[in-house]
């Protein structure tokens, strides 16, 4: 007998492997993907199920499908993954190399649908710590304004290649931006000239696999 839910589809919009859900919800994963596969109800994590993704029920269980072979979606349709670009530099530096060819991706978190120019790329050092730390993937929308207390990807040149640095916004002028790191906490001046791109980071999760 199958128990169908949305439970694949709501993951999948938001980015997420089963273990993340499942540690949410204090199962194993292979509980948590028989509930998933509708090959076991929710029972008494239903509740803490609809809190994770804050639905209600109706959300998660109108035209559900049970899940054999291949995920039978219903009502949110599947999202293109999200590409990640930024390799390590090879001097083992801080920030990652920006090229124009993605060289992985990622699913696509809901919030970045319809945003065909947002992009991922790791964290690559640990000055952001407290926010951000080695080895997140952080989500970047392009498309948004920068404003004071942002964190921002800025892309500046470095020789003859284009980095990317993590950083917060301290202050917005006609002239310059002053980004920090807080692990120190440092405060720098980027003139306007100096910079390629600066782009708002709108989201983060752990690299688990």
């Amino acid at each position: 007998m199958k128990f169908p839910n949305n439970l694949y589809v709501l993951r999948s919009n938001k980015g997420l492997q089963q273990k993340e859900v499942s540690e949410a919800i204090g199962v194993v994963q292979s509980e948590y993907s028989k509930m998933e596969r509708g090959d076991r109800k929710l029972g008494i994590h239903l509740d803490k199920l609809l809190k994770f993704f804050n639905i209600d029920e109706d959300r998660l269980f109108t035209n559900a499908s049970p899940i054999y072979q291949k995920p039978v979606e219903h009502k949110m349709p599947p999202l293109e993954d999200l590409p990640m670009y930024g390799l390590p530099l090879a001097n083992g530096g801080e920030g990652f190399q920006v090229q124009k060819k993605m060289f992985t991706h990622c699913g696509r978190p809901d919030y970045l649908t319809g945003v065909p120019t947002a992009y991922a790329c790791f964290m690559l050092s640990n000055n952001m710590e407290q926010r951000y730390f080695y080895g997140e993937i952080l989500f970047v929308d392009p498309t948004l304004q920068i404003k004071e207390k942002d964190f921002v990807v800025v892309q500046i040149k470095a020789g003859d290649r284009t980095i990317g640095l993590v950083r917060k916004v301290a202050e917005v002028s006609d002239r310059q931006f002053r980004l920090s790191t807080l692990n120190p906490d440092n405060t720098e001046v980027f003139k306007n000239s100096d910079i390629i791109a600066i782009h708002k980071i709108v989201g983060s999760r752990s690299n688990i696999e």
